[in-house]
């Protein structure tokens, strides 16, 4: 499952705190089996691009 559009267009006007947070939740997530390998990557992955 590919990012959403909207995600995508919301991460791109974050400031770079909201963007640390998000990957920071992000982890969280992956860590607590809520969230697969592939979709943690490729959140963290555009989050680092934008």
């Amino acid at each position: 499952m590919a990012i959403s559009k909207r995600a995508k267009a919301r991460l791109k006007i974050m400031t770079a705190g909201e963007k640390a947070a998000v990957k920071k939740a992000t982890k969280l997530l992956y860590n607590s089996e809520l969230l697969g390998v592939k979709r943690m990557r490729e959140i963290l992955r555009f989050a680092d691009k934008c």
